[in-house]
């Protein structure tokens, strides 16, 4: 007996000190680098020499191979009913793969497996391989990564924008980055290069919350302003105004804390609600200022600029950039004059929903996840992005049927009773504040993945599917209960 009491303090004492359990080779130490290095290769994959799908499969896929089987046999987590919840909805979609091709061989060809393993094992299973302690500081490690990365990412965007002599002389850093149509892209797509941007601004937030130096706080502040000013150059309306309702629920436990002995509790809810209000208007004019101040300086550094290019063409026989000589860096504003469709969007799902309708099939054992947007284009409004629901969950529906849609939502409900419960539990308590503001990025990601096809079905790894699952994760594995005896740690 009394050995096993002393085999079960080392399990409880290597969950105290995590990290230093092995040193390099701890398989917690391994997980936590492998996805500090997926954040930051995602942000970051079009400066790299490495492709981030060819590091999917042979370092982050694997090595969340390697945390769940720790889980799994050391920790015994499968015993939480989330888990088996997510590990219920990964066998229904590769089920659905196997009815629509009889084809078993084809799920692990897709880098849709991979991506959701990488996501349901490594993202969202993360925190439970920690102390509630350990945990809080592993996800501030993991906002610093994204931090720090997208600010460099923002930096070198904002290079690109208006040192454009000097993008010239680096086009393999550079190359992609630059104000086309009017929008800055700095990868496929400005909608998608507006989500690690837009999530930074909120993770700044929480950085700010989370330490007590002044100089600190003021670097954080300054690295969510750099990310904010390439945000507002997407145009990318749908992660400014996540990004604002992010920023604005932050914004509001603040002020409950802030305003606690100031005020009675029911003025309190008014200002902190209003200010919230604010905050997200405030971030999407701010949005639409930052971009006029773009274009006035772009005004006065083109002429500098093409002088530079043409006198350069004379002595080395190269031509003027085709953005100078067009005009084409213009920032151009978009309002809401199409809120009422979403830009296009309700038509999309309309049509969606008519094909789903014709095809009842569907709507049993779906599609697969790679051919789901083209077997719909049929049914897809002319003139619209083709295979490209901008709707998670339609998209869900669509890939992996009913079944697999009611997984989601049972999950996506299950995580904001969570939430609900960290963010608000004690409102008035600003040692936990940093903690309870991070639901924001629930916020943030459900936001974009109602506009988006980023989360459960997409094609690879993005920002918001992987903060979606390490944020779930987190707030769900703050709800657990830690073992305070001996024989509640037998018990695990």
């Amino acid at each position: 007996m009394k050995q096993k009491d002393q085999n079960i303090k080392k399990r409880t004492a290597a969950r105290t000190l995590p990290l230093r359990d092995g040193g390099v080779f701890s398989w917690r130490f391994v997980a936590v680098l492998s996805l500090m290095g997926c954040i930051a290769i995602e942000i970051l994959f079009n400066l790299l020499p490495v492709d981030h799908d060819t590091l999917l499969l042979f370092w982050f896929y694997p090595a969340s191979l390697l945390l769940v089987a720790q889980l799994y046999f050391n920790l015994r987590f499968a015993k939480h009913f989330e888990i088996k919840l997510l590990l219920a909805f990964l066998a229904w979609s590769c089920t659905t793969v196997v009815l629509n091709f009889r084809r078993a061989q084809l799920v692990d060809s897709y880098g849709w497996f991979a991506s959701a393993c990488t996501t349901i094992f490594l993202c969202f299973s993360l925190p439970y391989a920690f102390t509630k302690d350990g945990a809080k500081r592993v996800i501030t490690l993991l906002a610093i990564t994204t931090v720090v990365s997208v600010t460099l990412l923002s930096v070198l965007s904002l290079i690109a924008v208006y040192a454009t002599d000097i993008a010239a002389k680096v086009p393999s850093v550079f190359e992609g980055i630059g104000i086309t149509a009017g929008r800055l892209g700095i990868d496929t797509h400005p909608n998608r290069s507006a989500t690690g941007l837009a999530a930074a601004v909120i993770l700044a937030g929480y950085l700010i919350a989370q330490t007590k130096q002044a100089w600190r706080r003021i670097a954080w502040a300054l690295c969510g302003v750099i990310c904010f000013v390439p945000l507002a150059l997407t145009v990318s309306r749908t992660a400014i105004i996540a990004a604002g309702i992010g920023v604005g629920f932050e914004v509001f436990l603040a002020l409950q804390v802030s305003l606690q002995e100031k005020m009675r509790a029911a003025l309190r809810w008014v200002l902190s609600t209003l200010a919230a209000c604010l905050v997200i208007v405030a971030l999407y004019q701010g949005a639409t200022m930052v971009g006029q101040a773009s274009n006035d300086m772009i005004a006065r550094l083109e002429p500098v600029a093409i002088a530079q290019a043409q006198q350069s063409t004379d002595t080395q026989e190269t031509e003027v950039p085709a953005a100078l000589e067009s005009g084409d860096s213009v920032f151009v504003p978009r309002d809401l004059s199409d809120a009422d469709s979403l830009n296009g969007r309700t038509d999309i799902w309309l049509g969606v929903w008519n094909g789903l309708l014709e095809n009842p099939k569907i709507l049993a054992f779906g599609t697969g996840p790679m051919v789901a947007g083209e077997l719909m284009i049929p049914y897809f409004p002319v003139g619209s992005p083709l295979g490209l629901f901008h709707n998670s969950l339609l998209g869900t529906l669509v890939s992996f049927g009913v079944v697999g849609l009611l997984f989601v939502l049972a999950f996506l409900v299950l995580v904001a009773v969570s939430a609900f419960k960290l963010s608000f539990g004690n409102l008035k308590s600003a040692e936990t504040l940093a903690v309870r503001m991070l639901p924001a990025m629930l916020l943030f990601a459900v936001a974009e993945g109602m506009m988006e096809d980023f989360l459960f079905a997409y094609g690879s790894l993005n920002i918001v599917w992987i903060w979606l699952m390490i944020a779930a994760g987190f707030v769900l594995r703050m709800g657990k209960q830690e073992p305070e005896t001996i024989e509640d740690a037998a018990k695990l």
